[in-house]
């Protein structure tokens, strides 16, 4: 989703928004391996977690190729241009979500919140984002939690 709404350019809805995000990132996954020779033990296993997680993104990536709209066709253009994308793509998931429920046991959902994702800098979290699926399911509540 993504990926098709910046390839919309000003079009899109979320076009402000996705133009305030960063254009590169510097994250373990965009390291080579000169860079990661220097990086300490558990800098270099959180690295190394990403590149799995990026792995299982551009997997599922592959298997959504042939789906409308077309992955494949946003990224065509230009082979190292598409792979910049997607690389862009999977850094401001990484950087920018957070997860929500999970804690009976169950999968958490990774969310973005458009500006909302400019909050939660810190761990813990100070802020809760709340969604009420009844009321608007496009709208949440930033709640601040902690000074």
């Amino acid at each position: 989703k993504l990926l098709l709404e910046k390839s919309k350019g000003p079009k899109s809805e979320w076009h402000v928004w996705l133009s305030s995000l960063p254009t590169s990132f510097n994250t373990g996954v965009c390291m080579d391996d000169v860079e990661r020779s220097y990086l300490p033990p558990m800098s270099l296993a959180q690295t190394e977690f990403m590149d799995e997680k990026y792995r299982v993104y551009t997997k599922a990536l592959r298997a959504m190729e042939d789906k409308p709209p077309s992955l494949a066709a946003l990224l065509e253009t230009d082979i190292a241009k598409g792979q910049e994308a997607v690389l862009w793509a999977f850094n401001v998931v990484y950087t920018r979500s957070w997860r929500v429920g999970g804690n009976d046991g169950s999968d958490a959902d990774s969310n973005i919140v458009p500006l909302g994702d400019m909050f939660n800098h810190g761990e813990p979290a100070n802020v809760a984002v709340i969604q009420d699926p009844e009321l608007d399911p496009k709208n949440v509540n930033i709640v601040l939690q902690t000074d």
